[in-house]
């Protein structure tokens, strides 16, 4: 009798420690898939934040190269109107100094 109740003690014993054994099992893989989802979210995030980086690095040489085209377009057109108003001035000063 007293080996009779020593093994159904055991029984219970070990369905509680069996019920907090797979409680615990299932809560370490919740914890595993929340950590594995966080992980792949913060890698994207991650992944997102070094894609922006790059863009606004080249927005910014863009924007360097562009000020730097339109730097040199307006030095093209003042020495072209330099140029035209120098050719002009010579066909002037061409006309009055031509015998008529």
């Amino acid at each position: 009798m007293f080996i009779y109740g020593l093994l159904e003690r055991y029984q219970q014993m070990s369905s509680i420690i069996n019920f907090y054994q797979w409680r615990l099992i299932c809560w370490a893989c919740f914890l595993s898939i929340l950590i594995h989802f966080a992980y792949k979210y913060q890698s994207r995030k991650e992944i997102h934040n070094e894609q922006l980086c790059r863009l606004n690095l080249n927005l910014i040489q863009t924007e360097a190269t562009f000020h730097r085209v339109s730097r040199q377009l307006k030095r093209a057109r003042s020495k072209s109107r330099s140029r035209s108003r120098s050719i002009r001035l010579r066909q002037r000063e061409a006309r009055h100094t031509s015998p008529r």
